[in-house]
This record gives C-alpha cells, sequence and structure tokens, in this order.
C-alpha cells in the first residue's frame, strides 16, 4: 500500500520525523489513507514517500520506520483531521497527543494551510 501526497501538499522533515503540510482538503485525503493502517494484519504496511508506516503490537520508530498498534493509526487519522477541521491547533505532531507510550522517535505529524474546513464531513 502507498500513501499518495495530494498535488501540492508538501512533506516536511525535520529533527522528530515527517510532517505533512497541506490545505484541509489535503490533509484529510491523506488521513483517509493513514486510516486504512487499522485494517491491516501486524506487520502490514504503507509507503509514505520513503518512510515505512507499520502495523505493530506496541509503538517503536527508527529512522524512516514508524510502527504502532492498528488503532493508533486509526486515532492519528481522526487527530488530523481535526487539525483539518479546526477542532485541533495546527501543527499537530502526534506525540503531542500524548496517546503512545513510549513516546515515538520519529513523528509524524500535519501542518494545516489556510482555513479550516468548516463542514465537518469527511
Amino acid at each position: 500500500m502507498r500513501i499518495e501526497i495530494p498535488s501540492g501538499a508538501n512533506l516536511i522533515r525535520h529533527d522528530g520525523g515527517l510532517r505533512i503540510r497541506g490545505t484541509a482538503a489535503q490533509i484529510i485525503a491523506i488521513s483517509n489513507q493513514i486510516r486504512k493502517l487499522r485494517d491491516l494484519p501486524i506487520g502490514g504496511f504503507a509507503q509514505l514517500d520513503d518512510f515505512e508506516l507499520t502495523v505493530a503490537d506496541r509503538p517503536s520508530s527508527f529512522n524512516k520506520r514508524i510502527a504502532m498498534p492498528a488503532d493508533a493509526w486509526n486515532i492519528m487519522a481522526s487527530k488530523f483531521i481535526e487539525v483539518a477541521t479546526g477542532w485541533e491547533e495546527s501543527p499537530l505532531d502526534f506525540n503531542d497527543c500524548g496517546y503512545l507510550n513510549p513516546r515515538l522517535d520519529t513523528d509524524l505529524g500535519v501542518e494545516l494551510v489556510g482555513e479550516p474546513k468548516k463542514d465537518r464531513s469527511t
């Protein structure tokens, strides 16, 4: 599985990991793709550029591999959509949510460009 980055969205690399910068519609489109990880078995993964997003028993990250339980991928997608709809502040990295223990060394986040989507439907 490959997560496609909509035209015009950017991947920003920083010391803590990767952040997806885009409009509300772009963040929602990417989040809906990330949400599909919840349905993969342990060991299933998706490629996001040169990062591997993996379903695992427990959270871990190393270099360009981010591994989390399936439910965490689902929650990540929801938190990213909350940024796109204005319910969460931008930028938001998943570690900011406090959901994972241990926290990820290589984190994934989003940054909203422009106005949030007012319609809460995705």
